[in-house]
């Protein structure tokens, strides 16, 4: 078993030199299945195996989650989320720092990770935070750490890749991750009340525009304009509403499968951005599949060339050795699962969070299931913890991304802002872990 480890390091090296995740899986596997099966061996996987991975039904779903999240995001939702919430739910305590969790869940489909969430919310909800008197600290780690709520929320990339690559139930996975969603909404929601400039007010928000239908017009026509304005607000966000239950609803309904759901959601958004994208309407639209394309090939990249990697662990018995060796060893389960947890957020650091469970679930995951964990429970802790893992200080990929599309705001700022998040995410795992059922209730009652 040395000569795997020893590959696996080198991997690790690749991926610290900035080779890219696919390429550098891709030349270890097949160096590596050349030295141990011979050249025939490798030249025969190197076509085989990314084929079977990319042409699987399971992964007919990512493209159009993908297509989704971009008809979302150049149909102007972001703007039209936030200018709702601004003017309906004013007097609510928070409400852009809600708005802004609100709008993480929404728009998660956008590419397909929390880095590509973070990258769409930071120019649209960033100004909207300062502006309502949000400490930068506060705002940008509360954007940061959206990534960590979105990923669990269907559609969820994260638990598209755990179901592709353990074979496990996709409808049950992406189902799993809403109890621990909604105990991370309630612990961002409460940061954000009890940190807001409603109660420290460092810097004092602008005074809030009135609104206009109610002050302009008298009698019958200022009643005709307050229904006007509902009426325009429900066109905006209604069909966002819709997208977000369908998913679940449609689920947990047992009606729909998963690619049906994603390909009539599809279709919502498209008719969404035409409908809202008032100009440019054929131009949005082919930069929508355009942009879906490009992120589909380097996620179909990254997958291919994690199958060659994964093709060569399993020739060489790599995960089956290592969990009958955890097993044999009388660890504590739990021990183990830390152990693994850590490994993880070591990754987080220099991988991106998809290409984290392409790489470690062929080893990883053979030895939870010998360990005795289920596997839709341990999906759901897997993702949560990459996701994790992209937040942290000092090269968390989410914070990269945030600094980049935000470069005014301090690096000191950054890292001081994410770890109250942080600290509900650890709570969130630590719960996860002690009630097993907070994961595992809803596709429990699925499957019933």
């Amino acid at each position: 078993m040395t000569f795997p480890i020893v590959m696996l390091a080198v991997l690790f090296v690749l991926l610290l030199m900035s080779v890219p995740v696919g390429i550098a899986c891709a030349l270890v596997g097949f160096v590596s299945l050349a030295v141990t099966a011979g050249d025939l061996q490798a030249i025969f996987a190197l076509g085989s195996a990314p084929y079977t991975v990319l042409a699987s039904s399971e992964l007919a779903v990512l493209p159009v989650f993908i297509l989704m999240g971009y008809f979302i995001t150049h149909s102007g939702a972001v703007t039209a989320f936030f200018d709702v919430a601004k003017r309906r739910l004013r007097r609510v305590p928070g409400v852009i720092g809600l708005s802004t969790l609100g709008a993480g869940g929404i728009f998660a489909g956008a590419s397909g990770t929390s880095v590509a969430d973070v990258l769409v919310l930071t120019p649209a909800a960033l100004p909207e935070l300062r502006r309502t008197g949000y400490r930068d600290s506060l705002a940008s780690g509360l954007i940061a750490n959206v990534g960590c709520l979105a990923a669990l929320i269907p559609p969820s990339f994260p638990f598209v890749i755990y179901g592709l690559s353990t074979e496990t139930r996709l409808d049950q996975l992406l189902l799993s991750g809403l109890g621990p969603a909604a105990l991370m909404f309630v612990g961002f929601a409460l940061i954000v009340l009890l940190n807001g400039p409603e109660r420290v007010r460092r810097r004092p928000p602008p005074p809030v525009a009135p609104v206009a239908a109610t002050e302009q017009f008298e009698g019958v026509g200022a009643a005709r304009a307050v229904r006007d304005t509902v009426f325009s607000d429900v066109r905006r966000i209604a069909p966002l509403a819709v997208m977000v239950l369908a998913f679940p609803v449609g689920l947990y309904s047992g009606l729909v499968t998963v690619e049906e759901t994603a390909t009539v959601i599809a279709a919502v958004a498209l008719l969404y951005m035409v409908l809202m994208a008032r100009e440019s309407r054929v131009r949005k639209a082919a930069s929508s599949f355009t942009a879906a394309v490009r992120t589909f090939s380097t996620v179909a990249i990254v997958i291919a060339g994690t199958a060659m990697l994964s093709t060569f662990m399993t020739s060489v018995r790599l995960p089956q050795e290592l969990a009958q060796s955890i097993a044999d060893s009388g660890w504590n389960r739990y021990l183990v699962l830390a152990a693994i947890l850590v490994l993880y957020l070591v990754l987080g650091t220099v991988v991106d969070a998809l290409a984290i469970l392409l790489i470690t679930l062929p080893l990883t995951f053979p030895t939870v299931l010998a360990l005795g964990f289920d596997p839709i429970w341990f999906g759901a802790i897997c993702v949560l913890m990459i996701e994790i893992a992209v937040v942290m200080p000092p090269h968390g990929m989410n914070l990269m991304a945030l600094k980049a599309r935000a470069p005014d705001v301090a690096w000191r700022d950054l890292y001081l802002g994410v770890w109250k998040f942080v600290a509900v995410d650890v709570v969130v795992i630590v719960l996860i872990i002690m009630f097993p059922q907070i994961v595992l209730f809803i596709p429990q009652q699925f499957a019933g």
